[in-house]
């Protein structure tokens, strides 16, 4: 009788839960729905630049194969797209003349590629680079859209395809989209005319020029 009870009670425990949980669950989704189609301002995002200071902080820690792993790490970040800080700092730069180091010079030019290049450089080079990942090639794609757009306000579907080695005008679209969301580029996309106007373009690093 005893253990009829206790399983009872432990029935009735479990019921209670579970209506508290699908309280809770669709309690989140009405605070979801009202997020969703309320204005309200969103915190800001960390800059592409302020993003980078924690990269150069943890370059003062970083030699050889460690600061091999942070250019990766820089690489594949989604909220990085300025580089220049980063390749001056002193165990970065000692990647550029160290060959005891594997893989340590190609991490370093591949570095320098996304802070002055585009997409035609790695193309061109890949063979002595390391490989690169897809969010790699994305990004280094945007950093061409972003050089391209600093220099023309109107961009042809055509043109862009051609520089960013893509096929597809959704691949393309997609990948415009992309920068939009990440404040690389932002216009408008004209698909009647295949071509993308261009609103805002980020600024790509400078390469210092050396003198005598």
């Amino acid at each position: 009788m005893n253990n009829l009870r206790i399983e009872q009670n432990k029935t009735e425990k479990l019921k209670s839960e579970n209506l508290d949980l699908r309280k809770i669950r669709k309690k989140s989704v009405e605070i979801l729905s009202i997020c969703a189609s309320s204005r309200v301002e969103r915190m800001p995002e960390l800059t592409s630049a302020s993003a980078l200071e924690a990269y150069v902080l943890l370059a003062n820690g970083a030699k050889g194969a460690a600061a091999v792993g942070l250019i990766q790490q820089v690489l594949e970040s989604q909220t990085v797209y300025v580089f220049g800080e980063l390749l001056d700092h002193p165990n970065i730069k000692d990647l550029e003349s160290n060959s005891t180091i594997p893989n340590g010079q190609g991490h370093f030019q591949l570095l320098s590629i996304f802070a002055y290049g585009l997409y035609a450089d790695y193309e061109a080079n890949k063979a002595k680079l390391p490989k690169i990942t897809e969010n790699m090639r994305k990004k280094l794609r945007l950093l061409t859209v972003a050089s391209m757009a600093n220099k023309e306000k109107t961009i042809q579907y055509d043109q862009l395809k051609t520089a960013l080695g893509i096929e597809s005008i959704r691949e393309l679209e997609d990948l415009i989209i992309e920068g939009t969301s990440n404040d690389v580029i932002r216009g408008k996309l004209d698909q009647k005319s295949s071509h993308f106007e261009v609103d805002y373009a980020m600024g790509r690093d400078i390469r210092k020029v050396k003198t005598e």
